[in-house]
């Protein structure tokens, strides 16, 4: 019976990175949150609001945010490792969250609302 060689895959972290890296300082605005928008778009594309929209009524006026707007600030608050009301104040307060993502604080998406405001 022969003895099977077992062929040793390279290891991914062998691999060079698919990008480089720029020494030059950043114009723009940066921040470690920088991925909530994709949480964004995920929970959008999944027609998650929708779904909230049908099966989930806790408002009864028609006043402030609806419920899919809290519900999508708490998967954001989540998906940034916020505990507590108080973490909204956080997200509010990245600079680079409100422009990267959302442009000006003047069109700043509703998601980065405080329930409780």
């Amino acid at each position: 019976m022969a003895c099977m060689r077992r062929i040793e895959k390279p290891s991914p972290t062998e691999a060079p990175l698919l990008f480089e890296f720029d020494p030059k300082p950043a114009e723009e605005m940066l921040t470690a949150l920088g991925g909530l928008p994709l949480v964004v778009q995920a929970f959008r594309s999944l027609r998650l609001p929708g779904s909230v929209k049908q099966h989930l009524v806790v408002k009864e006026r028609q006043r402030g945010y609806d419920e899919a707007t809290f519900v999508e600030s708490f998967v954001i608050l989540n998906a940034a490792g916020g505990e507590c009301l108080d973490d909204f104040e956080r997200l509010r307060a990245d600079p680079g969250i409100e422009s990267k993502a959302y442009g000006s604080k003047a069109d700043e998406s509703q998601i980065l609302k405080s329930p409780s405001a």
